[in-house]
């Protein structure tokens, strides 16, 4: 056997060297895992960072809301100045115009309803309150230039009709594509609807006499919605219930009108509606004017009510009639024209006394004019009808089609220019304006 005889100091030797060797092995190690870690703790904290930064900021912003909000609520007011002619309430055999230098005005109503502002701050209820101030009666040469055949207004408005919010800041137009759509809705009758202020409860947005604007843009169509109405209040609660969510999401600049037809003469439709489009006039420089049967509700919030460039029937599907239309002249039920449009075909006829005749006069009127008829298609334009009975009053009209046969030859002597009418009352309420009025007609 050989003896390997080992050198104690070689050894030493060699266990230094190996220990030199792990220590310099540890150290890369230790560098090369500082190298990796470094950025990816840094992008860890630098989010966390603008985490809590933007959390902050959200924060920071919300109360700013709110306390703007609260103030607007506490203080604000919206003015308007404009010349307003209306017909003399105060004798029934009086119909001339008075013209008034008014001034209105219309204390603002809750916005958000979530924001964080306690009960007692807000108002005590969503009706608040219109003051109307008559200053003086304007001179025969003045009423005259001021006379509601001209449609015309000067109005001062504040608020987002000029693009600007209650700070004072530029609003941007609201996107021509509402981005809230649903399309398709399920529409039901089965439950009762809910009452007047809790309807207005669930719609806060609305300035006294239901004028509803986008809180956060400017809306690209002003809309007045006329409603033809006597003795149909549950009809009404359900079209609120429905149709003031719809209207807010296609994001319009808009307000309800039912025009009530005082005493229970025979009922004039058409007369109604050239009413709506008068006082509503007064009121607003509406652009697109919305006639709509209240029985009506729409089933898909993609039917936008905004005029096009030529008049548009609306309720091209209503399933009464299994979403068909019945005939391919019909403009009724729900139909939208332009200030310019309806000004153009001298508005309805005002003779048509009891059911039917008015809408397939109008239909000759635009056709007369030269104008064509736009329709969505059925499944866009699609309307759920309330059933109801025939209320008396609204017998069918037995000279209908003999009426309708002399559209082309009549229609320049009877519509805006031959209107009467007096007010009877008008009252504003926190979701819709209620006109009521008296026709002079038939008994």
């Amino acid at each position: 056997m050989v003896q390997i005889k080992i050198d104690s100091t070689s050894l030493e030797k060699i266990r230094e060297s190996h220990s030199h060797l792990n220590l310099r092995s540890r150290r890369i190690a230790l560098f090369v895992v500082v190298c990796i870690q470094v950025p990816i703790l840094w992008t860890l904290l630098a989010s966390q960072i603008d985490l809590q930064f933007n959390q902050r900021w959200v924060q920071m912003a919300k109360l700013s809301l709110n306390s703007q909000v609260t103030n607007l609520l506490r203080n604000g007011t919206v003015h308007v100045d404009g010349w307003l002619s209306h017909k003399n309430t105060t004798s029934s055999n009086n119909s001339s115009s008075i013209i008034h230098n008014s001034s209105f005005l219309f204390a603002v109503t809750p916005i958000i309803s979530t924001l964080n502002i306690s009960a007692s701050e807000r108002p005590s209820t969503i009706t608040t309150f219109v003051k109307l101030t008559t200053i003086a009666e304007k001179s025969k040469e003045e009423q005259d230039q001021a006379t509601s055949k001209n449609f015309n207004l000067t109005i001062k408005h504040i608020g987002s009709t000029t693009g600007r919010n209650s700070t004072g800041e530029i609003l941007p137009d609201c996107p021509a594509d509402p981005p809230h759509l649903q399309g398709s809705l399920e529409i039901s009758f089965s439950n009762k609807p809910g009452t007047f202020d809790a309807i207005a409860a669930d719609n806060p947005l609305g300035k006294d006499g239901g004028h509803f604007q986008p809180p956060f843009c400017k809306a690209r169509s002003k809309v007045a919605i006329i409603i033809p109405f006597r003795n149909r209040d549950q009809h009404f609660q359900y079209f609120l219930h429905f149709m003031l969510p719809i209207l807010q999401r296609q994001q319009l600049d808009f307000r309800i009108y039912i025009i009530n037809q005082f005493g229970s003469g025979k009922f004039n439709r058409a007369k109604l509606m050239n009413i709506g489009f008068v006082e509503a006039s007064k009121d607003y420089d509406f652009g697109c004017f919305v006639f709509h049967d209240v029985d009506l509700i729409l089933e898909n919030d993609k039917c936008l009510y905004t005029c096009p460039n030529n008049p548009r029937h609306l309720s091209v599907g209503v399933d009464k009639f299994n979403y068909r239309l019945p005939y391919s002249a019909i403009f009724g039920g729900v139909t939208e024209l332009t200030r310019e449009q309806f000004v153009k075909v001298n508005g309805y006829s005002n003779s048509f006394w009891g059911w039917g005749g008015e809408d397939d006069d109008m239909y000759s009127r635009i056709k007369t004019k030269g104008m064509n008829i736009m329709r969505y298609s059925s499944d866009i334009s699609r309307y759920k009808m309330i059933s109801h009975q025939r209320e008396r009053g609204n017998e069918a009209n037995p000279e209908r089609f003999k009426m309708i046969q002399k559209t082309h030859q009549t229609m320049n002597q009877d519509g805006l220019n031959t209107l009467k009418y007096q007010v009877v009352s008008r009252d504003l309420h926190p979701t819709y304006t209620n006109i009521t009025v008296n026709l002079f007609g038939p008994s």
